[in-house]
C-alpha cells in the first residue's frame, strides 16, 4: 500500500478512438499501475466533479456557459482541437475535481497524484490544444479560497509550453510558474512564465552541459524571487510532466532523454546561490503529478509512473 493516494476515474477516458489526443492513456496508466503492482486498488481515490463555483474562479462565465450549453463557435472548436460533446464537459469537470482531491490529499499525506488532467493550454476565456478547463489552476484557486494554501508553484515539464498557465497566473505574485518545453513546437504564441526553459530540438538532456546552465540560472532566479516574498517556500507544488518517446521521435515532440536519465530528471537538481554559494536543492516534496503521454507507445515504458515528480522548495539564502 502506498503512503499517499492516487486519483482516478474511468470517465477520464473520452473514447476518442484514433484521435491524436489519446485519452485512453489515463485508463492505461491506471491499469499499468495495478498490473505492475506499483499501486493497489485501495491506493486510489474516486473524484467528484468540480463545482461551477470552483471553475469560475479561473474561467470566465461566458466560457463556462458555452461549454455547458454547447454554444461553442467554429473558432472555439478549432482552437480546442477535440470534438465537442457533453461527455467532454463532464470529463474536464471531473478532471478538475480530481486535481482538487489530489491537492487536498497532498496537504494531508505530503504527496498526491491525479492520473488525469494536466490541461495546461486552457485560457480563462477559451480552450486550446485539447484543453477546455485548466484543472491545475482550478485546484490552486480552490486551495487558496479555502485558506489551505497561500502560495503555489507550477513546474510544467510537458514538451509543449504551458501557455494557459502563464496567462492565468501572469499578474499573480502568489503563483510562480516554470515551463520546460521544446521551443520550436506548439503553441506558436508562448506568454512568458516566471521561468521558461526553451529546449532545442533533439536536445539530449537539460541536466548536462550547456543546457544544464539553464537549470542553474533558473535556480538563481528562484532564490531572487524567494527573497522578495514573505514565506520561504511555496505551500503547494503543481507538476505537469510529459512522458514522450525518449528517442525524440514522438508524435508531438522532439526532445530526447536517455532512459537511464529519467530517474535523475525526476529526483533532484542542484545549484548554488550566486551570492553566498549556498546549496540550492530542487527536490521532491509535496508535489502533484499529472501525466501527459502523447505518443501511442509511450505508456509501455512510462518513466514517471512509480517515480516521484519534480518539486522545488527553495532554501533561504543565508547571505
Amino acid at each position: 500500500m502506498l503512503p499517499f493516494k492516487l486519483v482516478y476515474h474511468e470517465r477520464y477516458d473520452l473514447n476518442l478512438g484514433t484521435h491524436v489526443f489519446p485519452s485512453q492513456k489515463f485508463r492505461l496508466i491506471h491499469e499499468m499501475l495495478l498490473r505492475e503492482k506499483i499501486a493497489a486498488p485501495q491506493d486510489f481515490l474516486r473524484p467528484e466533479v468540480a463545482s461551477d463555483e470552483d471553475i469560475l474562479r479561473v474561467h470566465t462565465a461566458d466560457w463556462v456557459r458555452k461549454l455547458k450549453t454547447g454554444a461553442l463557435t467554429a473558432s472555439d472548436v478549432m482552437k480546442l482541437e477535440v470534438p465537442y460533446s457533453p461527455e467532454l464537459v463532464a470529463a474536464v469537470w471531473l478532471a478538475a475535481g480530481g486535481s482538487i482531491l489530489a491537492a487536498q490529499s497532498a496537504l494531508r499525506d505530503g504527496f498526491g497524484s491525479n492520473l488525469g488532467g494536466g490541461f495546461h493550454h486552457a485560457y480563462p476565456g477559451h480552450g486550446e490544444g485539447f484543453c477546455a478547463i485548466h484543472d491545475v489552476a482550478v485546484a490552486i484557486r480552490k486551495l487558496q479560497a479555502d485558506g489551505a494554501a497561500k502560495k503555489a508553484m507550477v513546474v510544467d515539464t510537458d514538451v509543449h509550453h504551458g501557455n494557459g498557465t502563464a496567462a492565468i497566473f501572469r499578474n499573480d505574485p502568489a503563483v510562480f510558474t516554470i515551463s520546460i518545453h521544446q521551443e520550436n513546437n506548439y503553441p506558436a504564441h508562448k506568454p512568458p512564465s516566471n521561468i521558461d526553459l526553451n529546449m532545442e530540438d533533439r536536445v539530449d538532456s537539460f541536466l548536462c552541459g550547456r543546457r544544464g546552465s539553464l537549470l542553474r540560472r533558473s535556480a538563481r532566479r528562484l532564490v531572487t524571487h524567494e527573497r522578495r516574498t514573505e514565506e520561504t517556500r511555496p505551500r503547494r507544488f503543481r507538476g505537469s510532466a510529459a512522458a514522450q518517446d525518449s528517442s525524440g521521435h514522438g508524435s508531438c515532440g522532439r526532445v530526447r532523454a536517455a532512459r537511464g536519465r529519467y530517474r535523475a530528471h525526476s529526483r533532484e537538481y542542484h545549484s548554488r546561490c550566486p551570492r553566498c554559494r549556498a546549496r540550492i536543492s530542487l527536490r521532491v516534496c509535496r508535489a502533484k503529478l499529472i501525466v501527459s503521454a502523447f505518443p501511442k507507445d509511450s505508456c509501455s515504458g512510462l518513466p514517471v509512473c512509480g517515480e516521484r515528480p519534480l518539486s522545488a522548495p527553495v532554501q533561504r539564502c543565508p547571505g
